[in-house]
């Protein structure tokens, strides 16, 4: 975010204006695009994908820390993805073709998505981060918990 320089974050705002303009939000259209460019960008290696949820986790903790000063307790819907998933998928394509890093763009983009996006309401906020929160869940449970049970497999469990 603020440790990336004003000349790397042409690419990054070229994703944001294209999930804004398709009216991604956290509906699940956010967890979508997350969990497909997560499959599809990064290489298939334990601390890989650790690294990615710790991302992901940085983005909710940013947001947190710059734009709720306190936490409010919501009642979340289910979330159901709004856009077609044809094009939230050119939304992850797009971000592979920019080469997105997974340290600092990712964190980067989510934080301006959210910016731009919840218009400042502690509401829209917290359903933001209750999006990267359940995207972090279901992508432990999708594929580090099935790293890990093929390891127990090979390697027999502690």
């Amino acid at each position: 975010m603020p440790y990336i320089k004003n000349k790397d974050r042409v690419n990054p705002n070229r994703i944001v204006e294209l999930m804004k303009n398709l009216g991604v939000s956290a509906n699940g259209d956010l967890k979508y695009i997350l969990k497909s460019f997560c499959k599809k960008s990064v290489a298939l290696s334990y601390n890989n994908y650790k690294n990615f949820l710790g991302e992901l986790n940085e983005s909710r903790a940013e947001i947190k820390r710059r734009m709720l000063k306190a936490s409010v307790d919501i009642c979340f819907p289910i979330l159901h993805c709004s856009i077609s998933e044809e094009l939230l998928d050119d939304v992850v394509q797009f971000m592979i073709d920019l080469e997105t890093k997974v340290n600092g763009d990712l964190n980067y983009i989510l934080y301006k998505l959210c910016l731009d996006t919840t218009n400042g309401t502690k509401k829209t906020i917290e359903l933001f981060m209750f999006e990267l929160e359940k995207t972090v869940d279901e992508l432990r449970k999708e594929i580090l918990a099935e790293y890990e049970d093929e390891k127990i497999f090979e390697n027999g469990d502690v």
